[in-house]
């Protein structure tokens, strides 16, 4: 009698695999399901974008910046995306808190080819971002800026820098994103690997604490 909770529990777990397995895990995961912009827009295809700027980094040749609640136009549609990645010129001065217009073409990331390859498209899924955009051109239609984000970021990307040139690239960029949550440049198949390693939680500090200790 005491036993019964239990199986019933274990039946109704066993009852969800078996239905995320049949129906399929895009169904059941909310991230995993196909955006409106894999929906309506091809590969290459051209799209205007009109979006928030939520974080940003440098990488080698591009600047990354992430917008979110996105309205998007692109061929015969108008649609909203939730999240969009968009690399454009490193020399633009872009702030968090920026809305922008973006015109560019549209692109989307590749899934493992092998099992044990890096999954490009799972990574940023799980991020809710799923797809992005080359700017060919950009225009700030609104200047509002967060200050203390932009703040923190720059305080937290001096810190990075000084790891990054003492310690190299990898392993800077690694330990930055231990001691102080700054996980924007390191490299997206080496923080894939922690994940799968089951530590991914060590890159997981919490930005609220990391917030505290710089205003002490």
């Amino acid at each position: 009698m005491k036993n019964r909770p239990l199986l019933g529990f274990c039946l109704a777990l066993l009852a969800v695999i078996i239905l995320a397995v049949t129906v399929g895990e895009e169904r059941c995961i909310p991230h995993l399901r196909l955006s409106p912009m894999e929906k309506y827009i091809k590969d290459g295809g051209r799209v205007q974008v009109l979006g928030t700027v939520y974080q940003t980094e440098q990488k080698n040749k591009v600047q990354a910046i992430y917008l979110k609640t996105n309205s998007i136009r692109g061929g015969d549609a108008s649609f909203f995306e939730n999240r969009i990645l968009v690399y454009a010129d490193p020399r633009i001065q872009i702030k968090i808190g920026n809305q922008v217009l973006i015109k560019g073409e549209a692109a989307f990331f590749d899934a493992a080819r092998n099992p044990g390859n890096f999954d490009q498209k799972r990574y940023y899924q799980k991020e809710d971002i799923h797809s992005l955009v080359w700017a060919d051109e950009i225009k700030i239609s609104d200047g509002t800026v967060w200050p203390f984000r932009n703040w923190l970021h720059a305080f937290r990307q001096e810190w990075k820098d000084l790891l990054v040139r003492y310690m190299g690239e990898k392993e800077g960029t690694a330990l930055a994103a231990m001691m102080l949550g700054e996980k924007s440049g390191m490299d997206a198949e080496v923080k894939s690997l922690y994940q799968a390693s089951g530590i991914g939680h060590i890159l997981a500090i919490n930005c609220t604490k990391i917030k505290l200790c710089v205003l002490c």
